[in-house]
């Protein structure tokens, strides 16, 4: 089967499954057109397919050589084989259908809620706390040379990637301020020149988009935000090499690198256009049928133990339990830093069972969130925790379920904490405003009323439209 690939005709086994995988793309999207918007968590999904799964086979089929093929090194290394790609794209297949049957499942529930206002001064105690000190650790992580014990404490890293979620909160509310942009170029410069985790990058942008749609009641971007968002996903594969390279010869010298290797993507079958994220999948799965036994969730544990120290437990759970667990000679996934997509994880952790239940619980769950947010048209503290969510949807389908905890709580952190808090004070002011309204007229007042972020002012909380996707 796999000789006709290394005549350099390309994997030509895919093709009839190439076929069935759109025909399949196509009847999920019709289905779910009526309802879609650009912040649904199918909308992601069926990009995150077409790019990993659909774009990358058509490669393949094309004369693009699978990963590892043909790379000259003294180290052994297997190639991915056709019949591997054949049953990735199958069950990539599956794995859509099952996730867009959760999506539809939770339209049909009725979501209703209030609207909630920003509380300014609660607003302005979070950002004057937490915007310079999580400024402070990014720079001192950035630019800081020798660490000190204190800066590798986890937790205190962690608040360096703080600022977004900071800046997020205030345009939110006020608006794209001169001096917000200016405070976010500055977030994005640090950490697009840093050389690894393209992802934060990406994450703030995404987040930022959301919240001008968001503001000015859009459910799909313009044309403008449209060539935007082309231009970042086209820049996106060489993110990492345009890093690297400035930080070892500076931006001139990443700037020709990056845009070389993205022109290099023409006839030579070893440069590829997409992320082999197929490729990874198809020999995940292979890897994992070679496991004594599934994981059953032990993968999901390293959450648990992320704030802890290293230092203090040498031996605790890695991120990357997945990959470690499935590496083998010939693909060293853990050293190279691989992926397995979420449907990889829920194979390598609980088989088909898990896919077959992971994925439409998911989806369910995220549509569930989706459709509660934007039961009502301003945009809110609840509305915004949930774009804060929909930034990390690509990271989350291609890294698996930790990174939805570890590149949204932890990353929004004080979008949520903010969320949370000023939610519990407007149901106190609502509840001493209903217990004595003539006591209290303005809070009274307050809880019908509140002061829009969008500056409409006319309608009250309650007659507050949703939105229809």
């Amino acid at each position: 089967m796999g000789g006709r690939f290394f005549y350099g005709r390309g994997v030509t086994e895919l093709l009839p499954f190439i076929l069935i995988d759109i025909v399949i793309l196509i009847a999920v999207g019709l289905f779910y057109l009526r309802q879609s918007s650009f912040f649904h968590p199918l909308s992601l999904y069926l990009f995150f397919h077409l790019y990993s799964f659909t774009l990358r086979g058509f490669e393949l089929y094309s004369g693009k050589y699978p990963m590892y093929f043909g790379l000259v090194t003294s180290r052994y290394y297997s190639a991915v084989r056709p019949e591997e790609f054949v049953r990735a794209l199958i069950v990539a297949d599956i794995a859509l259908v099952l996730f867009a049957a959760g999506c539809f499942l939770a339209a049909g529930v009725k979501h209703v809620r209030t609207a909630q206002p920003f509380d300014n001064n609660l607003l302005i105690v979070f950002l004057l706390t937490l915007l310079p000190a999580s400024f402070y650790f990014l720079i001192s992580r950035r630019f800081g040379g020798e660490q000190s014990e204190l800066l590798n404490v986890q937790l205190l890293l962690m608040i360096g990637v703080w600022p977004i979620a900071c800046i997020g909160l205030a345009v939110a509310r006020w608006g794209f301020k001169l001096h917000w942009l200016v405070l976010a170029a500055i977030y994005m410069f640090i950490v697009g020149t840093q050389g690894y985790h393209r992802f934060m990058l990406l994450l703030p942008l995404i987040l930022l988009v959301g919240i001008y749609l968001a503001r000015r009641r859009q459910m799909w971007p313009r044309t403008g935000v449209w060539a935007f968002l082309v231009l970042v996903m086209l820049a996106f594969p060489v993110m990492k090499t345009f890093g690297q390279e400035y930080n070892a010869s500076g931006a001139t010298a990443a700037l020709e690198t990056a845009t070389s290797t993205a022109m290099a993507a023409g006839d030579d079958p070893l440069v590829t256009r997409t992320e082999m994220f197929l490729d990874q999948f198809a020999g995940a799965l292979t890897l994992a049928d070679g496991l004594e036994a599934p994981l059953l969730g032990k993968s999901y544990l390293a959450i648990v133990t992320l704030p802890i120290p290293r230092s203090w437990w040498p031996d605790k759970p890695t991120l990357g339990e997945t990959t470690v667990a499935i590496e083998a000679a010939g693909r060293p996934f853990t050293e190279e830093g691989r992926i397995v997509t979420l449907i990889g994880e829920s194979y390598i952790n609980f088989g088909y069972v898990g896919i077959a239940l992971i994925m439409p619980l998911l989806g369910y769950l995220l549509s569930r969130f989706y459709f509660k947010a934007f039961a009502v048209s301003a945009l809110d503290p609840y509305k915004l925790a949930y774009l804060a969510l929909t930034t990390t949807y690509l990271q989350v389908y291609r890294d698996g379920l930790l990174s939805l905890i570890l590149f949204s709580f932890i990353v929004g952190f004080p979008i949520y904490l903010y969320a949370f808090v000023n939610g519990l004070m407007q149901r106190a002011r609502a509840a001493g405003a209903t217990r004595w309204p003539k006591a209290n007229p303005t809070a009274a007042r307050r809880a019908d009323h509140w002061t829009s972020p969008l500056g409409d002012d006319s309608a009250p909380v309650t007659a507050s439209k949703p939105l229809q996707p």
